[in-house]
């Protein structure tokens, strides 16, 4: 752990940024410091590096997705570098790996820009109330799912004001009620979160337990669409007593927006 202390922090070697976040991976995946959370945090210090380094301005490149999609030739490369030092393979499956969530990312970035333009265009027809409604727009941009209330103390707006704008906004179809109910409800952007969940589906045989963009049913399980998807069609999940998972699927919607993939099995 030393060695691969002093390596993280050495900026006197001249490897380029993401061969060096390969071989960090890669050696942190091999020592396994912890007793848990150790893949985790291997797959994290590749995003930690390339801010550190200045390559990202923002921590926007997970390769999880990549990972999970080719899991069989990742810990088949992981175990072949300890054993049989292949490490130009790995770099190569790596970087391969970088450059295609990096264009991944930058698709759907382009898609989410579109569509809030799209939005804006629809809400100038919305005449006196538009203000608020961009306002309440710009919100969601940053927050797919809002509350009443929290949005209102946010914004430092009325209650009155937040809900004729959702009522609006609804209309045109931008946000959807996914609660069904009269009290606390909750407005999603479901073509935003359906963009954010592109490529979260479950892999064939994969473990119910590690799918975090799954509907949690009332048993706890994992047998549905994506999320995004389920608040798309209205059915929302529902807990014990009727009332939304709202920090879980709040836990979900960070991992899908920042992640855009499951994390892989330790």
């Amino acid at each position: 752990m030393d060695h691969f202390e002093h390596f993280l922090h050495d900026e006197e070697h001249k490897l380029p940024v993401l061969v060096e976040a390969g071989l960090i991976h890669v050696q942190f995946e091999t020592i396994h410091p912890f007793l848990d959370g150790n893949s985790r945090l291997g797959r994290l210090l590749i995003t930690l590096l390339l801010c550190a380094r200045g390559t990202l301005r923002e921590p926007l490149l997970y390769l999880s997705l990549y990972f999970k999609a080719h899991r069989q030739r990742y810990y088949d490369l992981l175990q072949r570098v300890r054993t049989e030092g292949v490490w130009e393979e790995w770099l190569g499956f790596f970087l391969e790996g970088a450059e295609t969530t990096a264009r991944q990312a930058a698709s759907a970035a382009v898609q989410i820009l579109h569509l809030f333009a799209a939005d804006r265009k629809k809400i100038q027809s919305l005449g006196r109330t538009a203000a608020s409604a961009l306002l309440v727009h710009g919100y969601m941009e940053a927050r797919p799912l809002i509350k009443i209330g929290p949005t209102a103390k946010s914004l430092e707006l009325s209650v009155p004001t937040i809900t004729g704008v959702l009522e609006s906004l609804a209309k045109l179809k931008i946000a959807k009620e996914v609660t069904g109910k009269r009290r606390d409800r909750l407005f999603a952007h479901p073509r935003y979160l359906r963009i954010l969940s592109e490529g979260t589906e479950p892999l064939a045989g994969s473990n119910p337990r590690i799918n975090p963009s799954a509907k949690i049913s009332r048993a706890g399980d994992g047998r549905a669409p994506t999320l995004g998807r389920e608040i798309a069609k209205g059915t929302f999940p529902q807990g014990r007593r009727g009332e939304p998972f709202i920090g879980a699927e709040r836990k979900l919607l960070t991992e899908q927006a920042r992640d855009r993939a499951q994390p892989l099995a330790e």
